[in-house]
């Protein structure tokens, strides 16, 4: 049996930094995402297409 694709919907929790705005933490954490993804050996190593379907959320210290 061979699958086509193989989705994902992680749901990713992080805090800011104290001081940091949660938008400015959010960006950084798509970028680490991203490159996560590209440079992923097991990723590139299969032969179906996967999709991820993140859900971040940014929350801060107050």
């Amino acid at each position: 049996e061979l699958f086509t694709h193989l989705r994902f919907w992680p749901q990713i929790t992080v805090r800011a930094n104290a001081g940091d705005h949660p938008a400015g933490t959010g960006k950084r954490i798509r970028r680490a995402w991203v490159s996560a993804q590209k440079y992923s050996l097991v990723a590139n190593s299969v032969k179906s297409e996967i999709i991820i379907e993140p859900t971040i959320t940014v929350t801060s210290d107050q």
